[in-house]
């Protein structure tokens, strides 16, 4: 989708907040009753010795919003803007909830989710890892071992690996 349609400053006038385009995204979308968060934020930096001028602050914000969408699944973002409050004017603030159709016998569900992309781009990026405990009589880690005495594998998707991916990419 071409995003430049959708790309203008903020009218004076204007009371649409974050909040608003937040609900606005969500509406008719189903989320887990367990989710704590209602939305993510990601900020990203473009290079500060970057010339500006009205042409590349709209490439930066349309850059960041097709990085983010393309990262969490097509359908992620519903606000962005161009960061003005700190001295440099090089980051683009982005704010999402992915959303995405679920598909089951019984038919197909919007649904938001904060971790089904970012844990599916952790587990792409960094795969599984032996499963490790402390041993209670050395103080040392050690492999925690399945019934057929093979290591147990987990899968490297925890919040820290998922913000790892995400700065990766």
């Amino acid at each position: 989708m071409r995003i430049e349609r959708f790309i203008h400053p903020k009218p004076d006038e204007s009371n649409f907040s974050i909040w608003d385009a937040l609900q606005a995204h969500i509406a008719g979308a189903r989320k887990s009753k367990a989710a704590k968060k209602d939305f993510l934020h990601a900020f990203l930096q473009y290079p500060t010795d970057l010339e500006l001028n009205s042409d590349r602050e709209r490439m930066m914000l349309r850059q960041a919003v097709e990085f983010i969408n393309l990262t969490y699944g097509g359908n992620a973002v519903f606000h962005a803007r161009l960061d003005r409050d700190e001295a440099g004017r090089h980051g683009v603030d982005i704010f999402f909830a992915p959303r995405y159709e679920k598909r089951k016998q019984k038919g197909t569900t919007q649904w938001i989710s904060l971790s089904k992309f970012s844990k599916e781009n952790a587990r792409q990026r960094y795969g599984q890892r032996e499963k490790r405990k402390r041993d209670p009589k050395t103080g040392k880690m050690i492999p925690v071992l399945g019934k057929d005495g093979q290591p147990v594998m987990v899968w490297n998707d925890s919040g820290k690996f998922q913000g790892r991916a995400l700065q990766d990419a």
